[in-house]
């Protein structure tokens, strides 16, 4: 593989990045990894390296961002699905008199 094909590996990413909300496939996100990472280690690493290695460091750190923001995005969820059992309780435990 070149470092274009780094490059291309690092676009695809981008672009899913861009995507809101973020398509939640782990599988491709799996797959995509593997083939960054053999991309990576077969790399040709020319003058324009750098820069690749920049970009490559800059993705990771939106990634970090999306899963942070991801996972706010399930702890307030389980946040008001907890809530919403509570009252569901309380619900049953009233019994209006008869």
């Amino acid at each position: 593989m070149s470092d274009a094909d780094v490059v291309l590996l690092l676009e695809k990413m981008e672009e899913l990045l861009r995507q809101e909300p973020f398509p939640l496939e782990p599988e491709a996100i799996a797959t995509w990894r593997v083939r960054f990472d053999e991309a990576v280690g077969s790399a040709e690493r020319g003058p324009e390296w750098a820069a690749i290695t920049a970009r490559a460091h800059g993705v990771g750190r939106r990634v970090v961002e999306v899963v942070s923001d991801l996972q706010l995005q399930r702890d307030e969820l389980k946040r008001q699905i907890d809530l919403q059992t509570l009252g569901e309780r309380a619900l049953k435990g009233y019994k209006p008199p008869s």
